[in-house]
């Protein structure tokens, strides 16, 4: 339970951080949402935004833990 803790607090940090980044513009997710060109083109414009490296960031740990979460219960499963 402290592994699930300690990632909930991360995750909202991920979170937060991109809400604070992209509080002055429009949200990069957003964009992304609308039109994947639109969102290339502003990168390209704009270089590579902080909320994107974030949100690339954010979705590899995300991905990470849950495979880590998954290996866990499994190893708990065969040790009964």
């Amino acid at each position: 339970s402290n592994q699930l803790l300690a990632f909930a607090s991360l995750v909202s940090f991920y979170i937060g951080l991109i809400i604070h980044t992209s509080s002055n513009e429009e949200p990069a997710i957003l964009i992304w949402a609308k039109s994947k060109r639109t969102y290339i083109f502003v990168n390209w414009k704009r270089g590579i935004s902080l909320p994107l490296i974030v949100g690339i960031t954010a979705a590899l740990m995300f991905a990470c833990a849950i495979v880590i979460m998954i290996v866990q219960l499994i190893v708990e499963l065969k040790n009964g």
